[in-house]
């Protein structure tokens, strides 16, 4: 409440006037300190009410960086960069295969049946089973490449008759080499010295014998 000052029908003494005078000081600060708060109250008012695109300019520079904004330094960003696909891979090459087998000569089968031209070696696989056959024949092929041989003799048998199977020979084994050493030729092992066989001459045991032919230059191992 404000206070009066005294009555002016009698002067104040020394001790009102003071008294006086202070609480007029300490109503001027007040009354200052008041307008001071409403001058700042103004001024937050003010910003308040700033135009949207002052605002939002303001909150985006407010805003922390995400990642998906980061500059392209960023690890991150690096990470989502779309890969162009790989070339396309040309098929690899086949692998390089041994040489077919050839036709007999047949000049040089006549010679041999006739025996002008030397048999310069002979196998004979009777009695032998399988396994044991194939693996003679590679030796045996081998050793006369390596001995430059050219033309030699294989006998496999034509099989024994229907009834007269040898005691050392099961009934499924009759005539089975002289089924398969013809496979064995073509395989690739032998076809790298092999150059032709065709079926021997009766006296050399026909259909169960072969003339092989060697290749010249044939690798030796």
């Amino acid at each position: 409440m404000p206070l009066e000052p005294p009555s002016r029908k009698r002067p104040l003494t020394t001790e009102e006037a003071e008294l006086w005078q202070s609480a007029m000081r300490q109503a001027k600060a007040l009354r200052r300190k008041e307008r001071e708060r409403a001058k700042a109250g103004k001024a937050v008012h003010k910003t308040s009410t700033a135009s949207p695109n002052t605002q939002a300019e303001t909150n985006a520079a407010q805003k922390p960086v995400t990642p998906d904004k980061a500059s392209s330094s960023s690890p991150k960003l690096k990470t989502r960069v779309k890969l162009s696909p790989p070339s396309t891979v040309p098929p690899a090459s086949p692998p390089e295969t041994s040489p077919p087998l050839a036709q007999f000569d047949e000049r040089q089968r006549r010679k041999l049946s006739r025996n002008a031209a030397p048999i310069e070696a002979r196998l004979d696989l009777h009695g032998m089973r399988q396994i044991e056959a194939h693996s003679a024949l590679r030796a045996f092929l081998r050793s006369c490449a390596a001995r430059g041989l050219r033309h030699v003799l294989v006998i496999t048998g034509k099989g024994a008759p229907e009834g007269h199977s040898r005691d050392y020979l099961d009934h499924d084994e009759r005539g089975v080499l002289r089924r398969v050493v013809p496979q064995w030729l073509t395989e690739p092992g032998l076809r790298e010295i092999v150059v032709s066989y065709t079926t021997a001459h009766s006296r050399h045991g026909g259909q169960g014998a072969l003339y092989v032919h060697l290749r010249k230059s044939a690798s030796r191992t």
